[in-house]
């Protein structure tokens, strides 16, 4: 367990990041707790549902138009991951950037994909702009087999 003065010296980092990367890191990391709580103690779809509530949608049809914002989110999540007081699994990591991105208006798709190692069965999520995958390597598809996947604007409906 990562101690309090630990996490407040990684705050005040934080606030050295211009006024939106700061909200928006400290959005993160609220949030990445909150799902991983969510998670433990409610089902998966409550927890989807919960963070589908009030998104509104852009139509940005064309990636450039949003990739560095989605760049940027994507290093936010991951920072304020490190920053936690305990290990973000990637779903947790996905479903708070897909909040997050949604509050950008920018629709994303959750997926799941699966491999077998040796003896035992791989899983990752990641998201995916438009069958982009955000911040994934480019062999993603020869590493994990496609399962399903969850649009942030099929939540929102249902």
């Amino acid at each position: 367990m990562v101690s309090l003065n630990s996490i407040r010296r990684k705050f005040h980092t934080a606030r050295s990041f211009p006024g939106h990367d700061r909200r928006l890191f400290i959005q993160a990391w609220f949030i990445l707790l909150l799902v991983d709580l969510g998670l433990r103690l409610l089902s998966f779809r409550r927890v989807q549902g919960w963070l589908a509530r009030g998104q509104s949608w852009l139509e940005i049809g064309d990636y450039n138009l949003v990739r560095d914002e989605i760049r940027r989110t994507r290093k936010l999540v991951d920072l304020a991951a490190r920053y936690s007081p305990y290990r973000m699994t990637c779903l947790r990591r996905s479903l708070t950037m897909q909040r997050l991105l949604a509050q950008q208006g920018i629709r994303s798709e959750l997926r799941f994909g699966a491999r077998r190692e040796k003896d035992a069965l791989q899983a990752h999520a990641w998201l995916e702009y438009q069958g982009i995958p955000i911040g994934e390597p480019e062999t993603l598809d020869e590493r994990f087999t496609p399962l399903v996947g969850f649009s942030s604007k099929h939540l929102s409906n249902s």
